[in-house]
C-alpha cells in the first residue's frame, strides 16, 4: 500500500487565536494551499472536500473533522475516500504572546495504488515540500 507519512512544524508570528481562526477557516485554505477549491457540506458542517488538481486532473480528498478543540488548539481530521485514507491534523503551541508553533502532520494511504508501495518514500519527501510551500503561503497570507 503506497504510504504518505510526515510531520511538520513552523513557528508564525502570531498569536494562537489569530492562526488557529485561519486554520479553521476551511475556505481559507484555498488562499494558501496550491490548486486547492474547498467544498463545504452543508448538511453536515464537520465533512468537507478539498479538491486538488485542475481541471480533469484533479482528486477529491473527502475529511471529516473527528476533533476541534479550540481550548487546546487542536484539530483531528479522518480522510475518508475516494483515493486518500487516513488521518491528518495540527496543533498550535504558544512559544510567546506573538510567536506560534504550528505542527502539522499526514498520515495517509492510497489503497488503490498499491503496487507502487516503493515510491512512498518518494510521497513522503513531496508531500512534505507541497505542505512547506503551502505554510509558507499561509504566513503571507496572514501577513496581508
Amino acid at each position: 500500500m503506497l504510504k504518505i507519512k510526515f510531520t511538520l512544524q513552523k513557528t508564525f508570528p502570531f498569536p494562537e487565536a489569530t492562526l488557529w481562526n485561519s486554520l479553521i477557516d476551511l475556505k481559507s485554505h484555498e488562499a494558501w494551499i496550491p490548486l486547492t477549491k474547498i467544498t463545504l457540506e452543508p448538511l453536515n458542517p464537520k465533512t468537507f472536500t478539498a479538491t486538488t488538481g485542475f481541471g480533469k486532473i484533479s482528486f477529491d480528498d473527502n475529511m471529516t473533522i473527528l476533533l476541534s478543540d479550540d481550548k487546546n488548539y487542536q484539530i483531528l481530521l479522518e480522510k475518508t475516500g475516494p483515493l486518500l485514507y487516513g488521518s491528518a491534523g495540527f496543533n498550535l503551541k504558544k512559544i510567546n504572546h506573538s510567536i506560534t508553533l504550528l505542527t502539522w502532520y499526514e498520515d495517509i494511504y492510497i489503497p488503490s495504488l498499491s503496487a507502487l508501495s516503493f515510491l512512498s518514500p518518494i510521497m513522503n519527501l513531496l508531500g512534505r515540500l507541497a505542505f512547506t510551500h503551502s505554510l509558507r503561503k499561509l504566513s503571507k497570507y496572514l501577513s496581508a
